[in-house]
Order: structure tokens, then C-alpha cells, then sequence
């Protein structure tokens, strides 16, 4: 079966505390770096693990380091995200200029943005995939490569501002899935990340995307709660919380067209829209959801200018305590933000 270090026992409790509708999200800072070292289990015995859910802030890169292919699946589904590598394939690959856009997604390798990705090019769009790494473009246009050989890959690291410069030329929409790094590199990151670069991404999509219709962010819920004396989450946790509610700050005070899409944690899993709730005012109790219906909520905020300027949550429905219903409708009734201070 395989070998679970005991530290990471109590990461899986805090897992299960998650799925129960807890909203602490008290996890291990390391659980995800320890994925990749601690535990050693055959892909067999995975398809049990697939529904563990995996909180909003953590986003491990699933395509880094030099396992081999089959070692990646074996991570995905570990994970919770058993459904993404070589999933949700399109027919083909959208070439930049598509009818539907161009889409650049901002932490394309995690668990969140392959999805992402892989659901906007069964939509049509050309999509553009930022990674730190360099050794991602000779996927392009390989067919054995699945959906990653169907992006276009460009270079950047969102704590090197400069590095992102001339990235958005010629793109409609931007995806912001990126996850927290902290527990690699040191809390301190976390600024970096959730704060200054959004407002660097804002920035530069206003000054380089002609077209820009939709930048969408995926952000936390509980942005405005993590100081509340009863909010039970980690140094670690608020520290996320601070900064992710900083960058949602910023990209509202930049003037692009935007949404803000907040949620608890996800777990792998198909597209299943009648469990999706919509609501807006950051209230506590939310429960996981499917990557899948994660990634058709982005989509649908791209679909349409209607859907910006526009801070809302989502989560899947649980008998007796949130109704779940014609999530579409919802969305539609969404209210706008206050509009900022000197716009």
C-alpha cells in the first residue's frame, strides 16, 4: 500500500474536518512538499484518496520535478485532481486569435489551473500558460503531450516583475489561479504573491492587452473574517488570508474589468453544476467543490462582461445547510461592488 509519514496523519484529519464543512482549514503548512517525498503509494490504491479536498491557499505545482509521467498521475490523484492529467482533452488545439480569445492563465501548472485550462480549450480559446519553468514549450503542439502540448507556455515568475513584461500583448482575458508558495521559500512570500504581484498583473494587462474584457481571480473565502476572534485558522492560514484580501484590494483599485472568485477548497472529481451555490458577503460554513465546477465558474465569468466588478463566493451544495439550485441564475443576480475610491 504504500508509506504515510505520521506528521502527515494530521493532515488528513484536518482534511476530513474540511470535508465535514469546517471552516478552519487548519492544514500543515507542508503537507503538499511532503506529497511529493513522504508518501509512496501505487496508483491501485489511489482511486480511493481522490475526493480528499485541498485547501484554497495551498497550490502545489503538479508538472515540477523529475518524476516521470506516470509518477505526475499518481500525484494528481493523490491529490485530488485524478481527473486532470490528459483530461478534458479539446478537439484541438484553439490557435491564438480564436473567435472566443486569447486567455492567459497565471499558475497554469497547479491543480486549479490545469483544470482551467483544460476547460477553456474545450471552449474554444487559445490559452496561454505562465510557468516559472523553461522546459514546458517543447510540449507545444505534441500530440502524445495531451492537453499540455495544446497551450502556448511563456516564461515568468511573479516575484521577478520584469520578467512579465510583453506577456499580455495580444490577450483578451486573464486567469489568476495561483497558489501560495510560502511553505517552500518562508511566509514572507505570501505578500509577494497575493499582493503586489496581482496589482502588477492588473497593471500590466491594462497596459499591454488592447482588448482586455476580464481579468477573473481565485481567491479565499474568509479574506474578511481571518481577524474575527472566533476564526479558528493557523498563523500560516491568516497570513494567506491578509495578503490574498490585499491583492483582491488591488486589482479592484487598478480599473480592469475583474471578478473575484472566492472558495473554500476543491477535491478532484466531474463537473456535477446542480451541487454549485453562488451567494456573495463571505459567510462562514462553505464546503469543498470539484475543480471541475470550479472551472466552469471561471469560464462563465469570462463568458461575459455582465459578470464583472463582481465579488462573489461558491461552493456545493449540502443537505440542509446551503440549496444549491440554477447557479447560473444566481450569478446573474450577482451585485456589483462598491466602486473604489477615485475611479
Amino acid at each position: 500500500m504504500g508509506v504515510l509519514h505520521a506528521r502527515h496523519a494530521a493532515a488528513c484529519a484536518a482534511l476530513l474536518f474540511m470535508l465535514m464543512g469546517c471552516d478552519a482549514f487548519t492544514i500543515p503548512t507542508g503537507f503538499a512538499v511532503g506529497l511529493r517525498t513522504s508518501i509512496r503509494i501505487r496508483a491501485t490504491a489511489l482511486s480511493s484518496l481522490s475526493a480528499k479536498a485541498q485547501p484554497a491557499g495551498d497550490e502545489p505545482d503538479l508538472l515540477a520535478g523529475s518524476r516521470g509521467d506516470a509518477g505526475r498521475r499518481d500525484l494528481l490523484r493523490l491529490i485530488g485532481g485524478g481527473a486532470l492529467y490528459h483530461a478534458l482533452p479539446s478537439e484541438a488545439r484553439a490557435a491564438e486569435g480564436s473567435t472566443r480569445g486569447t486567455v492567459l492563465v497565471v499558475g497554469a501548472t497547479g491543480a486549479i489551473g490545469q483544470t482551467v485550462c483544460q476547460q477553456l480549450l474545450g471552449e474554444g480559446y487559445a490559452v496561454r500558460a505562465l510557468t516559472r519553468r523553461t522546459n514546458l514549450s517543447d510540449r507545444e503542439g505534441r500530440e502524445d503531450a495531451g492537453w499540455t502540448g495544446q497551450v502556448k507556455w511563456v516564461v515568468g515568475d511573479l516575484t521577478k516583475p520584469q520578467s512579465l513584461r510583453g506577456l499580455f500583448k495580444g490577450v483578451d482575458k486573464v486567469v489568476w489561479c495561483a497558489g501560495s508558495q510560502a511553505y517552500l521559500k518562508g511566509i514572507e512570500l505570501n505578500r509577494l504573491i497575493y499582493a503586489e504581484s496581482v496589482g502588477i498583473v492588473a497593471k500590466l494587462a491594462k497596459e499591454e492587452a488592447k482588448d482586455l474584457s476580464a481579468v477573473v481571480l481565485v481567491s479565499s473565502n474568509a479574506v474578511t473574517r481571518f481577524n474575527d476572534p472566533d476564526f479558528g485558522g493557523s498563523d500560516y492560514l491568516k497570513d494567506v488570508l491578509k495578503w490574498k484580501a490585499q491583492g483582491e484590494k488591488l486589482l479592484r483599485e487598478s480599473g480592469v474589468p475583474y471578478s473575484v472568485l472566492r472558495f473554500s477548497a476543491y477535491y478532484g472529481g466531474e463537473a456535477n453544476p446542480d451541487k454549485v451555490w453562488i451567494t456573495q458577503g463571505d459567510p462562514p460554513g462553505r464546503t469543498p467543490m470539484s475543480l471541475a465546477n470550479l472551472a466552469l465558474i471561471v469560464s462563465k465569468c469570462l463568458s461575459d462582461p455582465k459578470y464583472g466588478y463582481k465579488t462573489f463566493e461558491t461552493a456545493e451544495a449540502r443537505e440542509g445547510r446551503n440549496p444549491g439550485g440554477n447557479w447560473e441564475e444566481a450569478m446573474d443576480k450577482l451585485v456589483d461592488d462598491p466602486k473604489p475610491v477615485g475611479l
